[in-house]
C-alpha cells in the first residue's frame, strides 16, 4: 500500500470516528507515516484508536478527542504487543520510540542559513528543546522565537494573512479543524519567506 492510500484509510476512519473535520495536521500526518514505516497494519490501528475513544469516552468525555496524537499511547501500546505477536513477521524492525531521531538537533542544523536577525533567537529555543521530539511542541516554540522579534508591522501582516486565510475556508464551508490548519500553514509559509528557510519547521 503506497504512502497515500495507507495515510488516506488512517485518516478517513479517525475523523470519521472523531467526527470533525476534513483533513489531519501535518504532524498526525507525520505519526501515520511513521506506523507505516514501521509496518504496522492499518487494521491494528483503528482498532487501538476505536478502543481508545471508546474508553475515553465511557470516563466521562462528551465525544472522542479530535487529534490524533492524543491516542499514540495506547496506539503504541497496541503497537508493541502486535511486535510481539506471530502476526507482525517483523521482530527486532520495530523500532522503539526513543529511537526517534533528534528533531531539534536537525534544525540547529539548518539555522545558520537563516537571516542573522533570528539565528540568535531560533537557536536558544531549540536549545532548550532538547530530546523533545513532538514537531508541535518544537514548531510552536520555533513561531515564538521567530516572532517575538520579528517587526511589528511585518508580524502583523504575517498574523492578519493566516487569519483571513482562515475565514476564507470557513466561508467556502470548510471544517473548521481544517480551516484552522489552513491558517497555520499559510502562517508557516509566510513565516518561513521572512525567516529565509523553506525547511524552518520540524
Amino acid at each position: 500500500m503506497c504512502d497515500d492510500n495507507y495515510v488516506r484509510e488512517v485518516e478517513e476512519f479517525f475523523l470519521g470516528l472523531a467526527g470533525q473535520g476534513v483533513a489531519l495536521p501535518e504532524s498526525d500526518i507525520r505519526v501515520i507515516l511513521k506506523w507505516k514505516a514501521m509496518g504496522v497494519p492499518v487494521q491494528v490501528l483503528q482498532k487501538a484508536i476505536r478502543r481508545e475513544a471508546e474508553r475515553l469516552v465511557r470516563s466521562g468525555m462528551d465525544e472522542p478527542p479530535v487529534r490524533l496524537r492524543l491516542y499514540r499511547g495506547a496506539v503504541d501500546k497496541a503497537i508493541q504487543q502486535w511486535s510481539r505477536s506471530g502476526d507482525a513477521g517483523l521482530g527486532n524492525n520495530v523500532k522503539p520510540q526513543q529511537d526517534a531521531p533528534d528533531l531539534p538537533d536537525r534544525l540547529r542544523q539548518r539555522v545558520a542559513r537563516a537571516k542573522k536577525q533570528y539565528q540568535g533567537p531560533l537557536l536558544r529555543a531549540l536549545q532548550g528543546l532538547k530530546d523533545e521530539n513532538d514537531p508541535e511542541v518544537i514548531n510552536r516554540a520555533i513561531l515564538e522565537a521567530v516572532m517575538g522579534v520579528m517587526e511589528p508591522d511585518t508580524k502583523d501582516g504575517i498574523e492578519e494573512a493566516a487569519k483571513q486565510a482562515e475565514a476564507r475556508a470557513l466561508r467556502a464551508g470548510m471544517g473548521r479543524m481544517a480551516a484552522q490548519n489552513l491558517g497555520i500553514r499559510v502562517l508557516r509559509q509566510m513565516v518561513c519567506k521572512e525567516v529565509g528557510l523553506n525547511d524552518l519547521f520540524a
